[in-house]
């Protein structure tokens, strides 16, 4: 007589199980590690138009009088694509605007859909300092993110887009 060889129908259960924990431990991690990648060129990009907001600023000795983009009329290369509308440089991730005039200097990264905004300010009454910070529509995703920005100086500030 010759025995069959081969895998039982338990077996091949128990290595699908096996699979399908694994897969559901590592996916949020993947999601995670890709989100702070996309953050890693939204921060890139915001660093890029503060340093333009300050030289604009340093030109003027101040706020310039009338609304000037920091993006159309900077000469400003973001990276992640080039598509303007308006005041605003659009990605695939997120949505850049950034203008300075009168008594304060705004620059807001959203991201797209709207887990979280990063928003940076200065005006007349902030003095010399930039006030940083992350909103978060209180989405697991929004709120990681903003807490692992928090050590580099971003407030966190949660509910309110």
């Amino acid at each position: 007589m010759k025995t069959r060889q081969g895998f039982t129908l338990i077996e091949l259960l128990v290595v699908v199980l096996i699979i399908g924990i694994l897969s559901a431990v590592a996916l949020p991690q993947y999601t995670k590690a890709v989100e702070k990648a996309r953050l890693s060129e939204a921060l890139i990009n915001a660093k890029v138009l503060l340093d333009n907001a300050n030289i604009l600023l340093l030109e003027n000795g101040g706020f310039p009088t009338n609304q000037t983009s920091l993006i159309t009329d900077g000469n400003v290369v973001l990276s992640g694509g080039e598509k303007y509308n308006d005041n605003w440089y659009y990605t695939k991730h997120f949505h850049y605007y950034a203008a300075c005039g009168n008594d304060s200097c705004e620059i807001e990264i959203d991201r797209v859909p709207l887990d979280y905004s990063l928003q940076i300010l200065k005006s007349a009454s902030t003095g010399n300092t930039w006030k940083k910070s992350c909103y978060t529509q209180l989405t697991d995703l929004g709120k990681s993110i903003c807490k692992s920005i928090e050590s580099q100086d971003w407030e966190y500030i949660e509910g309110q887009l």
